[in-house]
């Protein structure tokens, strides 16, 4: 049986990230900055290659940043349909051909 990653803590439908991955998670991602993963900002730009969502809400890395502490962010990106919109309107790569 697989251990989950200690990274991620499951905070309903999503995961929340709390640290840098090691690697490209390979998927699209939308991560809401909070207090915790703000201090890491530059870590989490550089390795997913993030993109600010109201700068280019068509790319498949986005975040935002409102300055909320963790339960903040992770309450507003819950109550945000534009992020289930977004969620919703992306796939995840396929099988090796």
């Amino acid at each position: 049986m697989s251990r989950p990653d200690p990274r991620l803590v499951e905070t309903g439908p999503l995961p929340c990230l709390l640290s840098v991955p090691a690697a490209d998670p390979g998927r699209p991602t939308w991560l809401s900055f909070g207090e915790v993963a703000r201090s890491r900002r530059a870590g989490f730009l550089q390795r997913l290659g993030l993109r600010d969502a109201a700068e280019a809400p068509g790319a498949d890395r986005v975040f935002t940043d409102r300055g909320e502490d963790h339960v903040g962010s992770a309450t507003s990106a819950y109550r945000e349909e534009r992020v289930y919109r977004w969620l919703l309107s992306r796939r995840l790569p396929g099988p090796p051909a």
